[in-house]
């Protein structure tokens, strides 16, 4: 869109390419349950596109939704099902008074801390890797204690990008690209560690993944 031949053009093609990929993310989402489908395309996209500089936004996103929807569409009700089933008892607990609502609260959270640490490392992770639903969930699970610092920073930018849409609505235009890009930092790293070595002279070691 911009001339690419100033650091200007380059950063205004980077933050162009950020906020569509975040404005396709949350028109997809608007189902609900496809927001699941939607994060792995967005993800996938963004480390493609943005941060290897391989392929087309627009073309690359469709194309991962449509390719990721089958598998996607059952974690997206699952997820979908437990963050509002624990919404409604955490509230309950809340009410509660004494040590056993306190109890049951801290309990709830620690529930939501596992839910929401899975789902967070699950879509970035099928966008990478073929894998079926049980070594999915077991992955995310793994990932999310072995690198806890990333995960809990993670759920810290989630919560601030959440509350910055709530008390900003006009920043969903631009802060879930922004959190999208800034994912690919750490889950890129993390993903790296989980891919085989080949050989650099292999047709494998050409790929966009292992630039």
């Amino acid at each position: 869109m911009f001339q690419n031949d100033s650091l200007f053009g380059r950063f205004m093609n980077l933050m162009f390419d950020v906020i569509c990929i975040g404005l396709m993310w949350v028109i997809s989402s608007i189902p609900l349950v496809t927001m699941g489908t939607a994060t792995t395309a967005a993800y996938y996209t963004m480390a493609k596109c943005v941060r290897y500089k391989s392929g087309y936004v627009t073309k690359e996103f469709f194309s991962a939704f449509r390719k990721n929807f089958r598998q996607t569409i059952g974690f997206n009700v699952l997820f979908l099902f437990l963050f509002l089933m624990l919404a409604v008892e955490l509230k309950f607990a809340w009410d509660q008074e004494g040590r056993l609502g306190s109890s049951l609260f801290i309990g709830l959270v620690f529930v939501l801390f596992l839910v929401l640490g899975i789902c967070m490392y699950l879509y970035p992770v099928l966008s990478r890797f073929y894998m079926n639903n049980l070594t999915l969930i077991k992955s995310s699970f793994l990932m999310m204690f072995k690198y806890l610092p990333v995960t809990l920073l993670l759920m810290l930018g989630l919560a601030v990008a959440v509350l910055g849409i709530y008390f900003m609505n006009w920043a969903v235009f631009f802060l879930p690209g922004l959190c999208i890009y800034g994912l690919t930092f750490p889950m890129e790293w993390m993903l790296r560690k989980m891919m085989p070595e080949v050989p650099k002279d292999s047709e494998e070691a050409q790929k966009w993944y292992y630039r």
